[in-house]
């Protein structure tokens, strides 16, 4: 887990500084941003963690003249995403998001072709969604 976590924070921090144009590197900074944006929708919270991680890597945040060109639509997404997952009162955010989750989701289990509602199961099964009720 610690492994894939890092692989995907180095990914995103060395294909942002590995593009050479200014332009194309602020791009991939809001194409990143979507991706945490995305893993949030989809409750990955582990890789919208590790997104956020490489955003922040100190080589990322010095390139100011990047960081410019980033539009403030996705500035402001991306403030959004990090104040949900900061430490401040131990994750106060982001254990409330989880928590309000968990009790108002299915989750439908392919491979046992069953559903459980508003509650969490131990088992592991290869293949889950989760689901709106209200859908």
């Amino acid at each position: 887990m610690v492994d894939w976590f890092n692989k995907v924070s180095y990914f995103t921090a060395t294909e942002i500084c590995v593009q050479p144009e200014l332009k194309k590197r602020a791009r991939l900074i809001e194409m990143f941003i979507g991706v945490a944006d995305e893993c949030r929708n989809v409750a990955n919270f582990s890789s919208l963690m590790a997104v956020l991680s490489g955003l922040n890597n100190s080589a990322v945040r010095r390139l100011k003249k990047t960081w410019d060109l980033v539009s403030q639509k996705h500035v402001d997404v991306l403030a959004q995403l990090e104040e949900l997952m900061s430490d401040d009162s131990n994750f106060v955010s982001y254990r409330r998001l989880f928590a309000s989750m968990t009790t108002s989701t299915a989750v439908v289990k392919t491979k046992k072709n069953y559903r459980m509602h508003g509650r969490r199961q131990s088992t592991h099964v290869q293949s889950s969604r989760r689901i709106d009720k209200n859908r």
